[in-house]
């Protein structure tokens, strides 16, 4: 067994008699969740004082460190129980530490609570003394090892410097309600994700299909490692929303400088419908003020006075006034980085031109364009269980028909009188070369049946694959009215 002393974070202790034991009933729970994740198994809990003493039936620390809630972990070197004297304390605590002094300087603290016939500088100094003959020397400004003990009623605890892993602190997840996070997977909304998770709320994610839906399984990978390492007590979800066409609509209908503003307009929309439906306390957000043209002060603010009656909840956004270097760095910490760095750009339908300061009422007026779509295709959405499902879920439950072609698609027809512009005849044997992963494959023909019964053949040999809802006439009259597959303009914004 492997012992640990769990120091929760100073909010959680100073938290009232009557929330305290929530709180830690709370904590119990995620540092079980995460044991379990991890194929560990938490053996004994106990509060002793303001710590909690736990026994795992493994190494745990580093899993007991990522928990919420939790300022610090400590591995127990030992457990002294039922002393008399100082001299018993000094005793074991010369046996404990003198291989970890051996040729060091060092250094001893002792923490004590209860009633002793001594202080805890009275401790220090006999162990200290006990433990010199095997050391180079004391040194309290600049040890090159710390001892430290724990001295609480008629227990003590000791370790060491090395002993101690440093911990995120928070609230323990559930102690805050719950939100729903707009989660692009890129590197913005995983640390949005991650902050607000760590003040004890339930986060949920919601990923919006822009331009592929191969952005749905680099952000689903994305959220799965977020929530394997961090998301401990509860089971989160991801919501995923096929929304390609309304955003070929958008590059149809909307005027190129406003485009941006009401891909976010959409967003919040949705987040907002999701988040009754469901009934989440507040939507989450990646937006650091001023980083991209939408995020603007003034076009935030014109989003909120344009959704002012749909958008009834907060709106969180933790990044408001970090910059670029400054997530960059948290999503390397948390772990998502090279997660999110493998992600193309999913949702850059405009990078020159984008306006940063947009008016309410251009803002509504070309809104008022494209709601009718947002609304027709709204529910085509689909949910996952973060811990338990795998990619393949993903797979089989997105959508097999789309309405338009997603900007990195491969485009194959069958049995179809009309040809695509490059588009190829999908071979007999249906052995397809796809350039990454995820890249969609989109399957035409005169027949809209028959491309779903082609695509869902596809899909059962592992690939991403689509078939268009709509025959090579309308696939025809769609593209010479202004173009079927959705632009996404290259370089940076």
């Amino acid at each position: 067994m492997e012992r640990y002393l769990i120091i929760p974070s100073g909010e959680v202790m100073l938290k009232s008699k009557r929330v305290r034991p929530r709180l830690l009933m709370l904590l119990r729970r995620a540092v079980e969740d995460a044991l379990a994740r991890h194929g560990k198994r938490l053996v004994c809990w106990s509060l002793w004082e303001s710590r909690v003493f736990v026994e795992c039936d493994s190494d745990c620390g580093s899993v007991l460190a990522r928990v919420f809630g939790v300022y610090r972990v400590v591995r127990v070197r030992g457990m002294l129980e039922g002393f008399k004297t100082l001299d018993d304390i000094s005793v074991w605590a010369e046996k404990l530490f003198r291989e970890d002094v051996k040729g060091r300087k060092f250094a001893v603290r002792v923490k004590r609570s209860g009633k002793h016939g001594f202080t805890s500088l009275d401790v220090a100094r006999q162990v200290g003394s006990r433990l010199k003959p095997y050391s180079s020397g004391v040194d309290l400004e600049n040890p090159d090892i710390e001892v430290f003990l724990e001295v609480r009623g008629d227990k003590v605890v000791g370790y060491t410097g090395d002993d101690i892993i440093e911990g995120v602190g928070g609230l323990p997840a559930g102690s805050e309600g719950r939100a729903l996070s707009l989660f692009s997977g890129g590197i913005d909304t995983p640390v949005a994700t991650w902050y607000v998770a760590r003040r004890g709320v339930l986060v949920d994610m919601l990923h919006v299909v822009v331009s592929s839906p191969a952005s749905a399984f680099y952000a689903f990978e994305t959220a799965k490692q977020l929530s394997k390492e961090w998301l401990y007590g509860y089971r989160p979800k991801m919501y995923v929303v096929e929304l390609g066409r309304v955003f070929l609509e958008v590059q149809r209908r909307v005027k190129r400088s406003l485009r941006m503003v009401v891909l976010k307009l959409i967003f919040y929309m949705l987040a907002a419908i999701y988040a009754r439906k469901y009934q989440y306390h507040a939507i989450v957000t990646g937006e650091s003020i001023g980083q991209t043209s939408s995020q603007t002060l003034q076009n935030l603010y014109t989003i909120h006075a344009v959704l002012e009656e749909t958008l009834s909840i907060p709106v969180l956004r933790p990044l408001a006034g970090l910059d670029k270097e400054e997530i960059t760095e948290k999503a390397r910490f948390i772990g998502t980085y090279e997660y999110s760095a493998r992600m193309p750009e999913y949702s850059a339908l405009v990078r020159e031109g984008a306006t940063t300061r947009a008016r309410v009422e251009d803002a509504v007026k070309e809104f008022e364009k494209i709601v009718d779509v947002v609304e027709e295709y709204a529910g085509r959405v689909v949910e996952l269980d973060l811990v338990g499902d795998g990619v393949e879920a993903l797979l089989q439950k997105m959508p097999l028909d789309i309405h338009y072609i997603p900007w990195d698609a491969k485009v194959f027809r069958v049995d179809a009188s009309y040809e695509y512009p490059g588009s190829q005849t999908l071979p007999d044997n249906h052995e397809v070369r796809i350039e990454h992963k995820w890249q969609p494959v989109v399957i035409y023909s005169d027949d809209p049946s028959m491309a779903k019964d082609v695509a869902r053949k596809l899909r059962g040999l592992g690939l991403n694959a689509y078939a268009l809802a709509l025959s090579s006439s309308e696939l025809r009259e769609l593209e010479e009215s202004g173009g079927a597959r959705i632009n996404v303009e290259p370089g940076g914004m």
